[in-house]
């Protein structure tokens, strides 16, 4: 963002808080733990600023989900949320955390063997939480009307992940994703048969890595629901563990922990067919948000060119 966008931006969190929080102390840039443009706080509150246009056109999905599901993970409180000036902004009650993500002061990495082992149970525990909080006729996307949940967007999970993938594929993608789009997009048209065998759609996160966990003393909170979807548990499931295992080369004994630690919450099977089509759908969104990194380029296209021979 360039330095105007920084003015208006803060110019504008201003008067939300003016407005919204009028007993508010002063608000101040926070360099929060997630990746949203503009994030300010103040004693008690914390406020999410996003320009709306193109992959931010979900954006106002979040706070739907937020209201309207019960959602059995710890989530950030909700205050108040709307549009100012083309901007979306949300509020919410400000929680103490910490994130473990890898260019934080302290990541995951740091911590000790046990400390590891605790941290990656609680994720997979949440994970399942999330999973528990509701079931949804359809799959897909989720669909709102005036603030409420009216529905998904698709009746069948192979044309529900291709709406969510719509998202991803068209409005975050590069040059690198639509060199071998076509192929990818045939390897989903292969799969239909199995994916259509999914009959259980529950609340999807779909960005469970450690940048939008908020780690307590004693747990942790999920955050960021702009990508919240409908759909096969077992897809955030190997999203997370792509992030985890693969992208950030953790231990690879962690993924008995996290999977014993879903488990306990509740079952799910893991089926390997389905397990090579959600690694795609996740190889190909992290192909597109690092198509400037060379190095990461080259390195998850040949794990896409693996999963597609």
């Amino acid at each position: 963002m360039g330095e105007l966008q920084e003015f208006k931006a803060e110019r504008l969190a201003e008067k939300i808080a003016e407005v919204k929080l009028p007993e508010a102390s002063d608000i101040e840039k926070y360099e929060a733990d997630t990746q949203t443009d503009h994030n300010f706080r103040t004693e008690d509150y914390f406020i999410k600023i996003e320009k709306y246009f193109n992959q931010r056109e979900r954006t106002s999905v979040e706070p739907v989900v937020l209201e309207n599901i019960d959602i059995k993970a710890s989530t950030p409180e909700l205050v108040d949320y709307g549009n100012i000036n083309g901007y979306i902004y949300r509020i919410f009650k400000f929680m103490e955390g910490k994130s473990l993500d890898e260019d934080r002061e302290q990541s995951f990495e740091d911590l000790d063997e046990d400390d590891q082992v605790r941290r990656i149970r609680q994720v997979g525990k949440a994970l399942a939480e999330i999973h528990e909080s509701k079931a949804f006729d359809g799959f897909g996307n989720i669909d709102t009307v005036d603030g409420e949940v009216i529905g998904t967007s698709s009746n069948e999970w192979s044309e529900g992940l291709k709406d969510i993938q719509y998202f991803w594929h068209h409005y975050v993608g590069g040059e690198p994703f639509e060199e071998i789009e076509d192929d990818i997009e045939n390897y989903y048209e292969e799969k239909e048969e199995v994916l259509n065998q999914v009959e259980q759609s529950v609340l999807l996160h779909q960005e469970p890595g450690f940048h939008n966990l908020l780690f307590q003393e004693d747990g942790v909170s999920v955050i960021d629901w702009e990508s919240a979807g409908a759909g096969d548990p077992l897809l955030d499931v190997i999203v997370t563990e792509v992030i985890l295992f693969w992208f950030q080369d953790l231990r690879e004994e962690l993924r008995e922990n996290f999977r014993e630690a879903y488990v306990s919450v509740r079952e799910i099977k893991f089926d390997e067919e389905l397990i090579e089509v959600y690694r795609l759908v996740q190889l190909s969104r992290l192909l597109m948000i690092f198509d400037d990194d060379e190095d990461k380029v080259e390195s998850i296209r040949n794990k896409i060119i693996d999963i597609l021979n």
